[in-house]
């Protein structure tokens, strides 16, 4: 993800789904490392810190990554801004 990201900067998006928390964290890590802009929530957030990570990753132009635990995320999202 992070060298696509970096060799093709953009408006594009990405949302990035999985099962596996331990993944996430890994992804977040190399994001973090990379200095690219995310927004991440897995099921441990609360209503208000989910929406808040939504509406960033919609309005924010720098923010090209979503992190979604599948369980959190699997219903009831809509995220327009990703491609």
């Amino acid at each position: 993800i992070t060298r696509e990201l970096e060799e093709n900067p953009g408006d594009h998006k990405v949302l990035n789904f999985s099962q596996f928390l331990v993944m996430l964290a890994l992804i977040r890590e190399k994001l973090q490392q990379h200095q690219i802009p995310f927004q991440y929530f897995d099921g441990s957030y609360t209503a208000i810190q989910r929406e808040q990570a939504i509406n960033e990753f919609q309005n924010n132009q720098a923010c090209r990554v979503f992190l979604i635990s599948l369980k959190a995320g699997g219903m009831g999202l809509n995220l327009t801004a990703a491609d």
